[in-house]
């Protein structure tokens, strides 16, 4: 087995940077890291992998044969919501309870059962 280290140079943000790129983030820091991810994907021949760490942890434990992770893939969160029916007096003395099924990935970005 080999391994190739690649030293990339000190890299000091300037205020073309933040300027130029200020899609990238709302906030300085965030301009910074995209452009220090975007130097070491390309210097090391790497692809981008935008899914978020959660999912990234369940896959692993599911990998390395965990049992509590039966599947690779994020769980759906399930609630339970309570229901309030119109004015009508029957709804008021009891509510009644449905369940509200919604994915826990809320970024926007597709999670691994999408794929």
């Amino acid at each position: 087995m080999s391994v190739k280290i690649i030293e990339l140079p000190d890299f000091e943000p300037t205020e073309y940077l933040f300027k130029t790129h200020k899609d990238k983030g709302s906030e300085r820091w965030e301009i910074y890291a995209w452009a220090l991810r975007e130097a070491m994907m390309k210097a090391g021949n790497l692809k981008a992998c935008n899914m978020p760490l959660r999912e990234k942890i369940c896959y692993e434990e599911y990998m390395q044969m965990n049992p509590k992770y039966k599947t690779p893939f994020f769980a759906v969160k399930e609630e339970i919501v309570p229901l309030k029916l119109s004015n009508s007096p029957a709804s008021d003395e009891k509510n009644t309870s449905i369940k509200k099924v919604g994915s826990a990935n809320t970024s926007g970005n597709k999670s691994l059962s999408e794929y």
